[in-house]
């Protein structure tokens, strides 16, 4: 590449960031709505963790998200989810630092195919758990392409205090340093584990594992077909590039140097398939769940656009002169259609459940309640009224009713509190002492005080 080629290259590939971070920030500051309750449990459990050190441990928030996001959580949603845009574009430059090691040659098409999956600008400045899995995934691979062993192992054995997946991808690289016979980073891996399982049982007094003792905890998500997380990654991706991506994917299978990619993104997504096949560990079958595969993806459909331009320029016998227009021709196409995908990502508006949880706390502040106790099952009235918290006593709380004093104010919600104990029969039912006080939109919250 001439000098003149570099400079060019620079500004191009500085181009594509900050357009994605712009346009991320954009989406971020625009959007009311949350692509899941999850997020703001996520953060309420990070806020309240300065107050309640123990959340720190919480299973649910998991850890490392909760320590992950400490700080910006304090600050609220806002803060929260523009630190989530910081982490992407990290995510982005090490998708664009392993292409590097991987000998990808067009480093800018690995940019633009991160960059404008419509899910990885649309979604990732959402404070979830699949943002900071997705960096310690590819930051883990990227440290092995580097054959930094001891690092890698660290944050592969810790993946598994972001989102459970991890137990799985750590054991891939535990059978892969087995294969290596490095005894070494073999008990490396295993040190998070044994470290926050002691913490872990030191302060709960039980130990972290027995979560996982029921694998089917509920029949509340349902579960799906072998194929249902096929419409979400034709939406999320885009079939032009996941039809680039299975040639990358095919192309690198007997590539020595790639065999960690090759084999981690695809068994996280066959993690997802059969885990919401039979409806295990109580998980909704989102598809954003698959978020994660975005580095992964767009690093296969780099090689896989490499090896289309190649076998073109075979064909056609390209000399050099013809080929570097084949090849310019052929990245243009690529960013033509990739950015209008991506560039199809809109806000996300709040939703009627979030406006009724607003309204109901906006409505519950100037109401003389005179102190008495709030409860609600419902995580957006938490966020908006900022309840107290008191260990043990979140939104998933099971309510007793019966038991709770006069004067007490219930938020029953249609979503969530028939779950967590909050029956609407029993506060409808006047020998309970309960009436009701003021109700939001149509219905899907309505708030009640215990009068006798």
């Amino acid at each position: 590449m001439r000098w003149d080629e570099k400079i060019v290259h620079k500004v191009v590939m500085v181009m594509i960031f900050v357009t994605g971070i712009i346009f991320s920030i954009y989406l971020c500051c625009m959007s009311d709505g949350a692509l899941t309750h999850d997020e703001i449990g996520h953060i309420l459990i990070a806020k309240h963790s300065w107050d309640y050190p123990r959340l720190l441990l919480d299973l649910w928030g998991r850890p490392l998200n909760t320590l992950i996001y400490l700080v910006p959580a304090k600050y609220g949603l806002l803060t929260s989810r523009l630190f989530s845009v910081g982490l992407t574009a990290i995510i982005a430059i090490l998708t664009v630092q392993t292409a590097r090691q991987l000998k990808i040659k067009n480093l800018l098409v690995v940019a633009v195919l991160v960059w404008a999956q419509p899910w990885f600008a649309g979604l990732s400045y959402f404070a979830i758990t699949e943002i900071p899995f997705s960096l310690f995934l590819v930051l883990g691979i990227l440290l092995a392409q580097y054959n930094k062993a001891v690092w890698a192992s660290i944050v592969f054995g810790s993946l598994m205090y972001i989102r459970h997946e991890g137990i799985a991808l750590a054991g891939l690289w535990a059978i892969y340093l087995v294969y290596k016979r490095n005894w070494r980073c073999l008990a490396i891996t295993t040190t998070p584990a044994v470290i926050f399982n002691l913490l872990y049982l030191s302060v709960y007094h039980e130990p972290a594992f027995t979560l996982f003792s029921d694998i089917k905890p509920t029949d509340f998500y349902g579960h799906g077909g072998w194929l249902h997380f096929a419409p979400s990654l034709f939406a999320y991706v885009n079939p032009f590039v996941l039809f680039f991506a299975f040639l990358g994917w095919l192309a690198s299978v007997r590539v020595r140097e790639r065999l960690l990619l090759v084999v981690m993104y695809p068994v996280y997504l066959l993690l997802h398939v059969i885990i919401f096949r039979f409806g295990l560990f109580a998980s909704g079958g989102y598809g954003f769940f698959l978020l994660p595969l975005a580095p992964g993806i767009a690093l296969f459909a780099a090689i896989g656009f490499e090896w289309l331009l190649k076998f073109l320029q075979r064909i056609f016998n390209a000399d050099n002169r013809t080929a570097r227009f084949i090849g310019w021709a052929a990245t243009c196409a690529v960013f033509v259609v990739t950015i209008g995908y991506g560039g199809a990502s809109r806000p996300y508006p709040a939703d009627y459940t979030s406006i009724a949880a607003m309204e109901a706390s906006d409505w519950l502040k100037k109401y003389p309640y005179k102190g008495s106790r709030v409860v609600s099952t419902f995580v957006w009235f938490h966020y908006y009224f900022d309840l107290p918290w008191q260990e043990g006593k979140d939104w998933t709380e099971v309510v007793e009713l019966s038991k709770l004093p006069v004067g007490t104010i219930a938020v029953w919600d249609a979503q969530y509190s028939e779950r967590w104990g909050i029956h609407k029969a029993s506060l409808d039912d006047a020998n309970n002492g309960w009436v009701p006080l003021s109700s939001f939109q149509d219905g899907f919250i309505q708030v009640y005080q215990k009068h006798y």
